[in-house]
């Protein structure tokens, strides 16, 4: 703990020097930091997981600025953080599984607030002191969604790199309207796309819940037979029966979880 401390102090002295002569990406300065601006619902994440004894990863650091850089003045919505993560500093409580460096992964953000659920009640003896023990040394919030993580393996330029970020935006914007779709209660006043979020909601009005998997395939097909340019609006209704699928699979699982809790509390 005191090395990590006296490398905190460090990284801060370099930072402050450092940004009285240009804005730098800003430098990760604890595990707890990593793990709510990933969890967060209203930004994006480019992270670069760096060490200092990696070439690369120096090559890299005046490009990353730059791409940083290149997106002052942007003021859309949800707004994009971009961090630097120090594996040495940090090592494998944020750069697990990760092999060579510099690695650049993209992360989108949670469609709502991280809850984390402990059953402890519902565990068997063992399972519970272990979980219990493993608690203690790591919080239950120091969790990441894979689903959310984009791994960029392109060329390292401001061009490929705002390329690729742009276009997780483009799916991820998608996604999100999708999701606002399937909302009964949302409206499509106000939309960017008014008309794909109402053609969207007819849809969704029409659409057999009970057929979902046969309205997946028969949309895949379109899009296998067919040229980009028509596929606008069968990807969104693809994207929606998706949504609505995922939606269902999370309320049984959640009713399976409360309908054991529920027999453990009689027993």
């Amino acid at each position: 703990m005191k090395f990590q401390s006296l490398v905190h102090l460090l990284l801060c002295a370099s930072a402050a020097l450092g940004s009285s002569k240009s804005k730098k990406v800003d430098l990760l300065w604890s595990v707890d930091e990593y793990y709510d601006q990933v969890n967060s619902v209203d930004s994006y994440t480019m992270l670069e997981y760096t060490t200092s004894w990696c070439h690369h990863c120096k090559e890299l650091k005046p490009v990353f600025d730059e791409l940083m850089l290149s997106y002052e003045g942007d003021d859309s919505k949800p707004s994009i953080r971009f961090m630097d993560v120090s594996c040495e500093l940090f090592g494998s409580q944020v750069c697990h599984g990760l092999r060579a460096f510099p690695h650049i992964s993209f992360i989108v953000p949670r469609d709502e607030p991280l809850e984390v659920h402990v059953d402890y009640a519902a565990m068997p003896f063992a399972k519970r002191w272990w979980k219990r023990l493993v608690h203690r040394l790591q919080d239950p919030k120091w969790q990441l969604d894979e689903d959310r993580v984009f791994v960029y393996d392109g060329d390292r330029d401001v061009e490929s790199m705002r390329n690729f970020i742009e276009t997780i935006k483009g799916k991820d914007k998608q996604r999100r309207l999708a999701l606002r779709v399937l909302d009964p209660a949302h409206t499509c006043e106000g939309e960017d796309d008014v008309q794909l979020c109402e053609e969207g909601k007819g849809f969704v009005a029409e659409l057999d819940e009970s057929q979902l998997d046969r309205e997946i395939s028969k949309l895949e097909k379109l899009i296998e037979n067919n040229s980009d340019e028509q596929l606008g609006p069968v990807k969104f209704k693809l994207q929606i029966v998706e949504q609505l699928q995922s939606k269902k699979e999370k309320e049984e699982k959640e009713k399976k979880r409360k309908a054991k809790m529920s027999e453990h509390d009689e027993l």
